[in-house]
């Protein structure tokens, strides 16, 4: 059974791959509190949404400058040639050292000439005396958008300045967000009033909202867009509408429609009204990329949805409006065998693997609330809540169990089970842990397994892992998951993966991603309406 909850986790996860791809060209040395903000919307998931399509065209643009030398330079011994001797290179490092763009500067530091490059972005820029690398930083670049910059070595980096539309907007973005971080501070601090936060942020949204109006198709005006969208989702609905609807003939905008404006018809009016509503975005779209995320985007979240018939209608579709562009086609391949293979109420692809199970002398010294007895592991300090929310005050039986055993899958038959693929080096999946757990400890009441399988190869990464945190269920032996072929079987391509399967061995769901609410969600459908998919 898939209600609206369901759906609306499977899509929040989903379009975030339009998100990555709005943001593209983003510096990742810039605005590192903002992306947070934007990493919290989803950004982090869906690894098969985020590749960058291929850019048909080069663009061109003009780089000119002075580099000048101050006092505290010293030159190498082999560096004669004074203003002269500096070189420039801007250089594509996405898919290797690709170099854009090689000046050198004449005798009176200036240099001039021409970058070639494949889109929108940012990209390196490096500064060379000699074969010596003299400074490294990033340089914004956009067609037609020239740029002017004037340094010094031996502090170029973070002090020269950088003259065009690109690099003027992303200034401007950065102190607009200096200023939102102290306020939210201030905010935080309790020195803002409860009662005017919602008044405030909608302020902000307009501020921000701005800076796209007045530097369009910078990235700067993406981020800004995207940040004024974050500020009034699920809280100003009408007012976020009525901008999308207002620039709707903006394709950047049309790629955040897709996804706030998907998200908010989702939970006004359900799943058909907002794919409705994505297909409208498509149809009026003008830029290939635009709609090949929508149309990738709209099948995954028909597929996590459970509407299988659409999917794979929609996959005919995509394939003949979009077949025979390599990436494409790679990524049709992927969702093609999810949806044929590993679709609700197909049986899981059988494995075999050797797990380390918690002696059930261990599991029987928990109490009747679930607590360990002393001498379990303390947990997180501090951390209170209910399942569904971080942070429990269950906690863990401590330590690795040392015992061994061969599991199948007909081990889990009988009851439902969660079966997750995961890197415990990931660090939102260590926070995530204890909430985890606490799930277990409800859900274990009604018969639901668990049984996680990481992909480190070393015992010692494994045992260290629940040793600090405890096992509460069987975990499979450290490199198990590199000697199996679960990888293609299970059409793993970003962790962690998780499978809800029923009594029988048949699949409920296929959840991508690290939010456990999508989890819990499935859990309360399983007990109240049963395990069949």
């Amino acid at each position: 059974m898939v209600d609206r909850n369901t759906d609306f986790y499977a899509c929040k996860r989903r379009f975030s791959g339009l998100l990555s791809g709005l943001l593209s060209g983003l510096p990742s040395g810039w605005l590192p509190v903002l992306l947070l903000f934007v990493l919290a919307v989803g950004l982090s998931g869906c690894g098969s949404c985020s590749r960058k399509e291929p850019h048909p065209t080069e663009d061109r643009t003009r780089i000119f400058g002075t580099i000048t030398l101050d006092d505290s330079f010293t030159p190498q011994p082999d560096d004669t040639l004074g203003l002269e001797g500096t070189r420039l290179l801007v250089l594509n490092l996405t898919g290797g050292p690709d170099t854009l763009f090689h000046a050198g500067t004449d005798t009176l530091g200036a240099f001039d000439g021409e970058a070639v490059f494949p889109r929108q972005g940012a990209y390196a820029l490096r500064l060379y005396r000699s074969e010596r690398r003299m400074a490294d930083t990033t340089l914004l670049l956009a067609p037609q958008d020239t740029v002017r910059i004037e340094g010094s070595l031996p502090r170029f980096s973070g002090a020269a300045r950088f003259h065009s539309g690109e690099n003027e907007a992303m200034r401007t973005l950065t102190r607009l967000e200096r200023q939102y971080n102290r306020v939210m501070q201030i905010a935080a601090a309790g020195g803002i009033a409860r009662d005017t936060i919602p008044h405030l942020l909608d302020n902000w949204s307009s501020i921000y909202w701005q800076v796209f109006e007045n530097w369009p198709g910078t990235i700067s005006s993406r981020v800004a867009a995207l940040e004024s969208m974050r500020m009034l989702e699920g809280r100003n609905d009408d007012l976020m509408m009525q901008r999308l609807r207002e620039y709707g003939d903006h394709e950047d905008i049309r790629q955040l429609a897709a996804r706030f404006g998907f998200m908010s018809i989702l939970q006004r009016k359900g799943l058909d009204a907002a794919i409705a509503w994505a297909d409208s975005l498509e149809a009026a779209s003008t830029a290939r990329e635009t709609r090949l995320r929508i149309s990738k985007n709209r099948i995954e979240v028909l597929y996590d949805s459970s509407r299988i018939d659409q999917a794979r209608a929609r996959i005919r579709d995509y394939e003949t409006r979009f077949g025979g562009d390599a990436e494409a086609d790679a990524w049709l391949s992927v969702i093609r065998y999810d949806v044929e293979q590993l679709s609700p109420g197909l049986p899981l692809p059988p494995f075999e693997l050797e797990v380390y199970d918690p002696a059930a002398d261990t599991r029987e010294t928990e109490n009747a609330e679930g607590q360990p007895q002393a001498g379990g592991q303390p947990g997180p300090a501090g951390q209170t809540g209910t399942a569904g929310q971080a942070g429990s005050g269950e906690q863990p039986d401590s330590g690795v169990q040392q015992g061994t055993r061969t599991m199948t899958q007909e081990d889990l038959r009988g009851a439902p089970a969660m079966i997750e693929v995961v890197s415990l080096a990931d660090r939102t999946y260590q926070s995530n842990y204890l909430q985890l757990y606490t799930l277990h400890l409800l859900y274990r009441q009604e018969g639901v397994q668990f049984l996680t399988i990481p992909v480190e190869r070393s015992p010692i990464a494994v045992r260290a892992f629940f040793e600090e945190r405890g096992q509460g269920w069987p975990v499979a032996r450290a490199g198990a998951y590199a000697e199996s072929d679960l990888e293609d079987l299970w059409n793993i391509y970003e962790m962690p993966v998780r499978f809800l399967i029923d009594s029988e061995g048949r699949i409920i769901r296929k959840f991508h991603g690290h939010n456990v609410n999508e989890l819990l969600v499935e859990l309360n459908n399983i007990i109240n309406d049963g395990d069949n998919p």
